[in-house]
Formats: C-alpha cells, sequence, structure tokens
C-alpha cells in the first residue's frame, strides 16, 4: 500500500479497492509458520520506502502538520481511522504548541460529535480533551 500510494499518490478509492482486493493487510496464522516468511519476503523491499516515510515524521510538530494541515483528510492514509487522526491530530497539535490549537480543537470534536463513533471512542476523546486542557 505504501507503495503504491508513493507512486500513484492517495486518493480515497485507493483505501476502498485495496480493501476488496484484500491487498490492504496482512493475514497471520500460527497454523501457517510460512506466513511469517512470506510476510518477511513481501515487506523487505518496501523497508526502505517505510523508512523514508518515517524519517520525514520523527517530531511531533511534523505529525502535527501531516494531521492538521487544512483541509484535513476525512480518509487520511497516515491513520487507521477518523477517530484516530482526530486523536492524534488533537494531541499532535497541543504538544507542538500549534498556534491555531484552540481551532483544531473545535473541528475535531465538531468531528466527534457529527460522526457514528463508538461512545467509547467519544468518551476516550472528551478525557483526551480534558486532560490537554490541565497541560
Amino acid at each position: 500500500m505504501l507503495q503504491r500510494i508513493k507512486l500513484q499518490g492517495f486518493n480515497p478509492d485507493l483505501r476502498w479497492k485495496m480493501q476488496v482486493a484484500q491487498t490492504d493487510r496482512f493475514i497471520l496464522s500460527d497454523d501457517e509458520p510460512d506466513d511469517y516468511n512470506r510476510l518477511d519476503v513481501g515487506l523487505s523491499p518496501l523497508l526502505p520506502i517505510a523508512l523514508d516515510f518515517i524519517s520525514q515524521y520523527d517530531r511531533i510538530d511534523s505529525i502535527d502538520r501531516l494531521l492538521n494541515t487544512m483541509p484535513i483528510e476525512q480518509y487520511s492514509p497516515y491513520c487507521s481511522g477518523l477517530d484516530t487522526h482526530c486523536m492524534v491530530g488533537l494531541i499532535s497539535a497541543k504538544l507542538s504548541n500549534n498556534a491555531d490549537y484552540e481551532n483544531v480543537k473545535r473541528m475535531y470534536q465538531r468531528i466527534v460529535k457529527k460522526e457514528d463513533f463508538t461512545n467509547e471512542m467519544k468518551s476516550s476523546f472528551s478525557r483526551i480533551v480534558a486532560y490537554l486542557e490541565q497541560i
């Protein structure tokens, strides 16, 4: 997936196409020891791409820019879902002293309120907001 995003760029259809084709995941089974060998062989060529990508985001302020540059992507390839994006985006904005933190916080609060997230996620998000207000 990283290789395809790097070559062709990310678009919302890519996620769904790869999901349908089941090329967006690795399924490992303890019953199949060869799965781990195939995974290693399959991931080895991607390692330089992954390391290049990760090296670009080795500081909190770079993660803040990645996630909080407007307009934000609803289906960001950098998070496992919009719920994760809201949490990590908010935390990175606070910890990097983003000058627009209050607007970022309000934006994520609106998203969390509007989206069909679990009650547990909404509660966790509210606790994160409260905690960040204390620091």
